[in-house]
């Protein structure tokens, strides 16, 4: 067995060197008495039988303490590595601990600048918070007086509007009140457009050829026999007589057929145009002649451009005045022109009492056809002017070309270039026919026959005055004929014909007619 004790579960044990070292101690105080000896040998052999139990029970132990010590060297010099380890670790984790208090050191310094940052910033953020909230409140404050200078602004407006609001609704209560008068109104108008009715026109054209044969009728009574002898033999009171009327015609102191024709000629155009002035009127009220001039143009531009437009203004104007006025302007104006016609025509007439009362008569009669074109839905109208004689189908009465013998004698003056005998009647609005009227030619028979005559009977006289006696006169009664009132002016009809009716064309004209 080896010197050397194992361990049995990790306790050491002691080897004999231990075990003599003890027995030394005990023998070697022989000094010491019996008894101290005895104790120190009963101790050491309890001592050694403690240890010989020991061994016998850790024998196994002790059996293997070789190993045991071997594996105690490799433990040592594990502990040895273990050691140097810990050294290492404890050197590296100074070396550790050193660079983990310089960088706690350097982190306690930015800690504090970034403290010191962080109160600069929180600084600085306070006072830019501070600024933008004094900006926001001053902007406020500015956007607050604004709004409410604005509020201020909009109360005013809202009190004019107010006001406006109100005087609109009284002046929208007051429109409405005076709709609602207008609505009346417009009722009570169209009352009177509705005195406007459909005209029948075929009868309307058989009344218009009655009165123009009355007119006819009239002429043949009192201007186609012949005039007493004393009469036409004072020449000098006849050409006075006939140069106060309103025609260019020529009127020879005679009884022949083209003076007689001539005569009754003047006295049909007397007739037709105070008819178409004074009768044939639109409105008998007023009674001007400009003011019905006036009122016929104003008339027949609105027939052409707007016919309901038309319509309402004539039955406005013909429902304006009460008809007993209507009727009593009537009676004037038949009176007023019946006295007119007859100082007019009272020279060349036969002298028969009952002129008066048939010019009377043929007045009425055209006022009461006329009343019904005045109330006609569609305008109609009565005309004389000659401005567009050229383009109308005019009638023309046989009598003047046939009544005189065909002579070979020509015109030496063209006087007028139309005669109307009875006005023309049609429709503005269309240009429709009702009508065409009567007119005398110049060229026909009995105007060129009237004014060979004429000159026969001068020429004694210019030769007993030398030449001059009756020039006067004629220079005197042409200018009584183109004073632009009734009559027709030579002059401007001559200027109106122009090219257009040449001297050939009014011979043609004149064949067309009957006069071959």
């Amino acid at each position: 067995m080896s010197s050397k004790a194992s361990v049995s579960n990790g306790t050491p044990v002691t080897n004999g060197t231990n075990i003599s070292t003890a027995t030394k101690n005990t023998s070697a105080s022989p000094k010491d008495s019996f008894a101290a000896r005895a104790s120190s040998a009963s101790a050491a052999w309890r001592d050694f039988e403690d240890v010989l139990k020991r061994i016998t029970k850790y024998s196994l132990a002790y059996s293997n303490i070789e190993l045991a010590v071997n594996q105690h060297s490799a433990v040592e010099a594990e502990s040895r590595t273990k050691d140097k380890r810990i050294s290492a670790l404890e050197s590296n984790l100074g070396f550790q601990v050193q660079a983990f208090e310089k960088r706690y050191d350097i982190w306690n310094v930015e800690k504090i600048q970034l403290k010191d940052r962080a109160a600069n910033a929180e600084t600085e953020v306070i006072a830019r918070a501070r600024r933008t909230i004094k900006e926001h409140e001053d902007a406020h404050a500015r956007e607050s007086e604004q709004l409410m200078k604005e509020l201020e602004a909009e109360r005013k407006n809202v009190t004019t509007l107010s006001e406006k609001l109100e005087t609109a609704t009284t002046k929208m209560k007051k429109g409405e009140l005076e709709l609602s008068l207008c609505h009346v109104r417009l009722t009570e108008w169209e009352g009177h457009v509705s005195m406007l009715k459909d005209m029948d026109v075929e009868a309307f054209v058989g009344r218009v050829k009655r009165l123009s044969n009355r007119c006819y009728k009239i002429a043949c009574t009192h201007f186609l026999p012949d005039l007493p002898a004393q009469l036409l033999a004072n020449y000098t009171q006849w050409d006075s007589s006939t140069r106060s009327l309103p025609v260019c015609l020529s009127f020879p102191p005679t009884n022949t057929a083209a003076a007689r024709y001539v005569r009754m000629a003047a006295a049909m155009h007397v007739l037709a145009s105070r008819l178409c002035q004074n009768i044939f009127k639109l409105c008998y009220l007023s009674e001007s002649v400009d003011a019905s001039e006036m009122i016929k143009s104003i008339l027949a531009h609105q027939s052409i451009n707007n016919a309901e437009k038309e319509r309402f203004t004539r039955a406005l104007l013909l429902s304006t005045y009460d008809p007993h006025d209507v009727d009593a302007a009537i009676k004037r104006a038949v009176h007023v022109t019946s006295e007119e016609v007859v100082a007019l025509l009272s020279p060349i007439s036969t002298g028969d009492p009952t002129l008066r009362t048939d010019i009377e008569a043929l007045f009425n009669e055209a006022a009461d056809v006329w009343k019904e074109a005045q109330h006609s839905k569609k305008l109609v109208e009565a005309s004389m002017t000659e401005e567009d004689f050229e383009d109308w189908p005019w009638d023309h009465l046989e009598e003047f070309t046939s009544a005189v013998a065909q002579s070979t004698v020509q015109p030496v003056s063209r006087k007028f270039n139309v005669l109307n005998l009875f006005p023309r009647v049609f429709f503005p609005a269309d240009n429709g026919i009702v009508y065409s009227g009567l007119v005398l030619w110049p060229d026909q028979r009995v105007v060129v026959v009237a004014e060979q005559e004429l000159r026969e009977c001068m020429a004694p006289r210019n030769f007993k005055l030398g030449g001059n006696g009756s020039i006067s006169g004629r220079t005197r009664r042409m200018s009584v004929l183109n004073d632009g009132k009734n009559g027709m002016k030579a002059e401007h009809g001559a200027s109106f014909l122009g090219t257009h009716r040449t001297q050939t064309q009014g011979s043609q004209v004149a064949g067309n007619r009957g006069e071959g």
